[in-house]
């Protein structure tokens, strides 16, 4: 279960994010506070709530259970949590809030530990050959999930000391809302991702040097109940198509070796 942390303190807004996400530094909630604790402990986080522009319940829940997932499949991530905003902190932030044409509405809220600094910008030719490898990972998990939104334009990644680290799930499991026939969920080489994947070019100019095993062998140990625990303690309400993202990925992980060879030819 993700830790719930308090809102406290509005620290600013991210303009670049199309969501408008806030930077708010929060304290653990009551009853995360180790009773050895002499005092609170408090870190930044970066919140997507209601009511900031193109919020919705499902992309709450993407945000959060993709982030999850993405680090039990290997991914390097900001750490997700879910953040309690308080009635009496929206409406002191939204004294600054509607200045920028923004209101902030109580409630939970997903949220990541917030980095800055000691980062660069993604340059996928220039990738060492570890680094290479960890582009692989999130390549394929954009696959599984159908994450439309890591591209060229929109990196959502970015490279630290320790290498790759990739964040802004809130597009991910896209094919709930596709209507008609489509192709069963492993078959990721026909689902239109992968060419507009900013990893693609480079991964398919050396797809010999790339390992999918890490990746697939992580996948391959999922169960349904592994699965459900990862949205615990999230709102009801975040939950309708729940149902319809954890079948998907069982089909994955039912057919893992199919996903495999996908994988391989998404790069032919």
């Amino acid at each position: 279960m993700l830790e719930t942390w308090e809102a406290k303190r509005l620290e600013r807004i991210i303009p670049s994010g199309r969501t408008r996400p806030l930077v708010i530094e929060c304290s653990r909630s009551e009853e995360e506070i180790d009773e050895a604790r002499q005092s609170e402990e408090t870190s930044l986080k970066v919140v997507k709530a209601f009511d900031l522009p193109e919020i919705t319940e499902f992309g709450l829940f993407s945000e959060l259970f993709g982030n999850a997932l993405a680090r039990l499949l290997g991914l390097e991530t900001p750490e997700p949590c879910l953040v309690h905003i308080s009635a009496p902190f929206a409406d002191a932030a939204n004294l600054v809030l509607r200045r920028e044409g923004l209101e902030l509405k109580p409630g939970m809220a997903s949220g990541c530990q917030h980095f800055s600094g000691g980062y660069r910008n993604v340059i996928p030719e220039t990738l060492s050959l570890d680094e290479l490898q960890q582009a692989a990972q999130i390549y394929a998990f954009d696959l599984l999930v159908q994450n439309p939104d890591r591209t060229r334009r929109r990196p959502n990644s970015a490279l630290l000391s320790e290498g790759l680290i990739s964040f802004d799930f809130e597009t991910a499991f896209s094919f709930v809302f596709l209507i008609g026939k489509q192709p069963p969920p492993w078959e990721v080489s026909k689902h239109g991702i992968a060419t507009n994947h900013i990893f693609y070019p480079v991964l398919r100019a050396k797809k010999k040097e790339v390992s999918w095993k890490p990746f697939v062998s992580r996948l391959r140990k999922f169960r349904k109940v592994q699965i459900e625990e990862l949205a615990a303690g999230f709102p009801h309400e975040w939950l309708v198509h729940a149902g319809n993202v954890y079948t998907h990925i069982l089909g994955v992980v039912e057919h893992v070796k199919d996903f495999e060879l996908e994988l391989r030819r998404s790069l032919l």
